[in-house]
């Protein structure tokens, strides 16, 4: 009747319950604060798509970044997202070499009635120095 000592994670729950974790951490301060990498602030373009394959031709975002990092990025987005949730993030390969990445998002806030800035937080760090194009003018 009730579950065997090692079946009670049956449906994730630890790992869920240390997403809500780092979730709760991720106010502006403390995201600074634990930064792991260096950020660069430069803008390219992007598509957000939903982390699940069959989700991904009905629903998409154009965006654009407003800084990233080897460990995730903070973008400009048209609505909001919610955070927790997984996507597909797909850049200019023109601008930033670095393929598509799923990555988490990490919070979301209103900046204006039509623009959002999001952090997203990769599921695997990646090389963004060797990554950028020539073309893209990094900021101060």
């Amino acid at each position: 009747m009730f579950a065997k000592e090692q079946d009670w994670d049956f449906f994730g729950q630890s790992e869920l319950i240390s997403a809500l974790a780092e979730l709760e951490q991720s106010s502006h301060e403390n995201v600074t604060r634990l930064r792991a990498h260096e950020r660069l602030q430069i803008r390219v373009p992007l598509k957000v798509q939903p982390g699940n394959a069959s989700e991904r031709g009905r629903n998409s975002l154009d965006c654009v970044t407003a800084d990233i990092s080897n460990g995730g990025c903070m973008v400009i987005g048209p609505r909001p997202l919610l955070p927790g949730d997984v996507f597909w993030l797909t850049f200019d390969a023109e601008r930033l070499t670095v393929g598509s990445l799923f990555a988490r998002c990490m919070r979301c806030r209103m900046i204006s009635e039509e623009a959002f800035e999001i952090g997203f937080r990769f599921f695997a760090d990646v090389q963004i120095a060797g990554a950028i194009g020539e073309e893209v003018e990094l900021k101060a």
